[in-house]
């Protein structure tokens, strides 16, 4: 969904023209960045008489006004699509790894879930939220400081106020991060060597992600999120001797595989073993009437860039960062 508000303040962004054959309800259809710019660049330019009533010059006029009036529908029509599909994708986020606490305020979820994850502990954006952030970001604030817990705001490069008004209140970035995209999973195969488990968690997976590095408390916080998904889910791990050293889990929401938690042994990285693990993710999505993948990382990993490069997450769809504040 995009609103009016969005559409004033991405228009001077890079749309995303979309082949709108392959679009249906949770498909994700091929689609090419066009720069607004250049459609801006391609407006006519009105014609020029001696005498401002010819009627060669008033049909001049006509047509320049359907020229410009042509083009501006299809850059709102390229806004359109591309800002329906950030919001998709922002809900397999959020869906990916739920909050068992949060509250819904003015369009805005504000996430308490404990631990040290900033996405289920901050105050995220929906299509829906309301221009006056005020209000929300005092709700926020509250509760935060109840539980003893910096305040974090989820900014998503769409264009936000908030950002602006939240640096002058002293809130520093952190954590820039992209979102990438998958457009075709279709071709990923799946390897023998990793299992895909459905249902509930696996109760060795959350033991080898806390011993890949994850605290036990991170380790509570994490099953406790997993516990509350409610989409189809899968549990992806890749064994060695019985032992696992690859992992990553995903979720299938309107068509769209959210992967998360892609983690890899110390001792066994560099050998392409969570590439393998993901693209075994994609190919149950697949099989599971998935069209698309999206998955979310740090801007500063140039290794887990690569990785996804190389599973076919060649679309960087959109960049957020957060704001926080003790």
């Amino acid at each position: 969904m995009c609103n009016h508000r969005n559409q004033r303040r991405y228009n001077a962004g890079v749309a995303i023209e979309t082949n709108i054959d392959s679009w249906s309800d949770g498909q994700v259809g091929v689609a090419r960045p066009v720069n607004i710019f250049q459609l801006e660049k391609a407006k006519p330019t009105r014609p020029k008489a001696d005498h401002p009533l010819s009627t060669q010059h008033c049909l001049g006029l006509i047509l320049c006004d359907l020229q410009e009036a042509v083009l501006d529908c299809r850059s709102f029509w390229f806004l359109s699509v591309q800002m329906s599909l950030v919001w998709q994708v922002e809900e397999v986020a959020l869906n990916v790894r739920p909050s068992p606490v949060e509250t819904y305020q003015d369009g805005w979820l504000i996430r308490a879930s404990g631990g040290t994850v900033r996405r289920t502990n901050c105050i995220s954006p929906t299509p829906y939220r309301s221009d006056d952030f005020t209000s929300v970001l005092a709700a926020g604030e509250a509760l935060y400081h109840r539980l003893g817990r910096p305040t974090i705001i989820k900014i998503l490069s769409i264009g936000d106020d908030v950002d602006e008004m939240l640096a002058d209140r002293g809130y520093t970035i952190d954590a820039p991060s992209q979102v990438l995209l998958a457009p075709d999973i279709a071709s990923r195969s799946r390897s023998k060597a990793v299992a895909v488990e459905t249902g509930a968690v696996p109760a060795d997976w959350i033991e080898a992600w806390m011993a890949f590095g994850g605290s036990p408390p991170a380790g509570s916080f994490l099953s406790a999120s997993l516990s509350a998904i409610t989409l189809p889910a899968a549990y992806a791990s890749y064994r060695q001797k019985g032992e696992i050293v690859a992992l990553a889990y995903g979720i299938i929401h309107r068509g769209i595989l959210g992967i998360d938690a892609v983690a890899t042994r110390p001792d066994a990285r560099g050998r392409g073993l969570a590439g393998q693990v993901v693209s075994s993710l994609q190919n149950w999505a697949h099989q599971n009437k998935a069209t698309s993948a999206c998955l979310s990382v740090l801007a500063d990993n140039p290794a887990a860039h690569a990785l996804y490069r190389r599973t076919g997450f060649v679309r960087h769809l959109y960049d957020y960062h957060y704001r926080l504040r003790d």
